[in-house]
């Protein structure tokens, strides 16, 4: 099996709903995202998938986050706005992007320097 990532950044506000129902104070962070796609072959041109693509696909799912309260954003209307629901925000919206036979591996979000969230889709399948 082969991997390409790429990285990116962004940066928004969120709180999150505690389970008594409180939410934290609002704050914002600078997002910091790693992106790994995986396939079990090559591409014709020797690639998992071109570097370009897999940013674009990646840059058309940051955009709808950057510079808002990810609390009042649509994809997290019924769940925290937490790394972990970000990561997978993420990775749903890459994997649509991407050439057959090429499946995200992981998102990774960095919420704050040491403070880091991974997703790994479910194998296709499963």
């Amino acid at each position: 099996m082969f991997e390409a990532r790429v990285c990116s950044t962004f940066t928004a506000s969120h709180q999150l709903r505690y389970p008594d129902g409180q939410l934290e104070a609002p704050h914002s962070h600078d997002w910091n995202v790693s992106v790994a796609v995986a396939a079990d072959k090559l591409d014709a041109a020797g690639l998992v998938v071109d570097f370009h693509v897999l940013r674009g696909g990646v840059e058309a799912a940051l955009r709808g986050l950057r510079g808002v309260s990810l609390n009042e954003h649509p994809a997290f209307a019924h769940q925290n706005p937490s790394a972990e629901n970000v990561a997978r925000h993420i990775a749903e919206r890459v994997q649509a992007s991407l050439p057959e036979g090429v499946r995200v591996a992981w998102v990774e979000v960095e919420e704050e320097t040491g403070c880091f969230a991974r997703y790994l889709p479910p194998a296709a399948g499963n």
